[in-house]
């Protein structure tokens, strides 16, 4: 924040001034993304070898309502590409979820080969199983408690939470 500020004002003692302002920001202290490394080692992932042949899946939310009802988003990440498709949606309930699948992503990108998704009951569900039935699609899981499995989507919804906390209003859509 004091790098953002300085490009546009100065004062004598502005970094004391933006970092005790910061330090007292009840806002600021509660959005605060703290970032831990961790020194696991590597691991090979299959890497698709085209644009959405997997396709990783979450939900982030609850969120404030906005104007249209929608509380939750709905987020769809090419493996390959890193193309992130962020659809707001009122809840998290399985036909929710699958009317978001068929319109924003089989209809425009076509059906993956592979879905990844975290083990939440909204994505691992037996309509969803229907649907891959029916689309013939793998649906796959990532390892309970291990969100690093699908850690670029996860990083994706870092961004966007920040995004949307610290810019967005809630009545948007």
């Amino acid at each position: 924040m004091y790098r953002r500020i300085r490009e546009r004002y100065q004062w004598k003692g502005i970094k004391e001034d933006v970092h005790n302002y910061v330090r007292r920001c009840e806002k600021c202290q509660e959005q605060k993304l703290v970032r831990i490394k961790t020194r696991e080692p590597m691991v090979i992932t299959d890497t698709p070898s085209e644009f959405f042949h997997k396709v990783a899946i979450d939900t982030v939310g609850p969120l404030c309502k906005t104007t249209e009802e929608n509380m939750h988003i709905l987020t769809m990440q090419c493996q390959f590409s890193k193309f992130c498709i962020a659809v707001p949606i009122p809840n998290i309930k399985a036909i929710i979820v699958a009317d978001a699948f068929t319109r924003y992503l089989f209809a425009q990108h076509g059906v993956p080969r592979i879905i990844l998704s975290d083990r939440g009951r909204s994505l691992k569900n037996k309509l969803l199983l229907e649907l891959s039935e029916i689309y013939q699609f793998i649906l796959n899981t990532t390892t309970a408690y291990h969100p690093q499995s699908n850690g670029s989507l996860e990083w994706s919804h870092s961004v966007l939470t920040d995004f949307l906390r610290n810019k967005a209003s809630c009545k948007q859509d």
